[in-house]
């Protein structure tokens, strides 16, 4: 696997984490 699919992968993880953590904080505020 080349170098820069991997750096792809993780940072699509990442951005899936802060995604959740973000709907998490919004649904918090919105009750």
């Amino acid at each position: 696997m080349p170098y820069g699919s991997i750096q792809l992968c993780s940072s699509e993880k990442i951005m899936q984490k802060l995604r959740r953590q973000d709907t998490l904080i919004k649904a918090e505020s919105v009750s």
